[in-house]
């Protein structure tokens, strides 16, 4: 005869905790201290490290971050008159253009900061100029293996080229939603970024 035992409270807290979403999310979380690497890639295989980022906790729901860009990879070209660090291509060159109107901080569900930090311009490659209507702008998740995913999207940079034009409230977080559009996956280089460790 089988005689089943009742589970007991600690062991069922440890089921609970274990299985949960919550625990799954913490994990997620967690695994982004450290030093990670920031990789533009294409679905052609084409892979480019551009920086390397590192994670600090600050608490149990927010990291500070610091981006150190690849000097291998990314070279300093004067458009418009003024110095931008860029990548470049056979057919499209990309500019950064950061932005740190806040402290660089990320929380759980805000990775805001860091997107305003790596964001870029698109023009051809050996080009004068920029185009304020060719940003390109990566929406950030965190994803269940503890690696940031990011999706490129098309932005209008004028924003954060004539600030002023901006109603003082939104100054800080100039982009909304409806600001950012689909990229055509078939023209666009990098269309995808990935933070992960190398």
């Amino acid at each position: 005869m089988k005689i089943r035992l009742p589970l007991s409270s600690t062991a069922f807290g440890l089921l609970i905790f274990v299985g949960s979403p919550v625990a799954q999310a913490n994990t997620s979380w967690d695994q982004l201290d450290g030093k990670k690497s920031i990789v533009l890639s294409n679905p052609a295989g084409e892979q480019i490290r551009i920086a390397t980022i590192e994670f600090t906790p600050l608490n149990s729901e927010s990291k500070s971050f610091k981006v150190t860009l690849a000097e291998d990879r990314i070279q300093e070209y004067f458009l418009a008159m003024r110095p931008f660090k860029c990548v470049s291509g056979p057919s499209q060159q990309y500019c950064l253009f950061p932005v740190s109107n806040e402290p660089a901080v990320i929380s759980k569900t805000d990775f805001t900061t860091l997107e305003y930090q790596l964001m870029f311009m698109k023009t051809k490659p050996n080009a004068l100029h920029v185009n304020p209507f060719n940003g390109l702008y990566y929406s950030l998740s965190l994803a269940e293996n503890g690696e940031i995913t990011g999706v490129q999207k098309e932005l209008d940079m004028d924003p954060f080229i004539t600030p002023d034009a901006v109603p003082a409230t939104k100054r800080l977080r100039p982009v909304d939603g409806k600001d950012l559009s689909a990229v055509d996956l078939r023209s666009s280089w990098m269309p995808n970024m990935t933070i992960r460790r190398d």
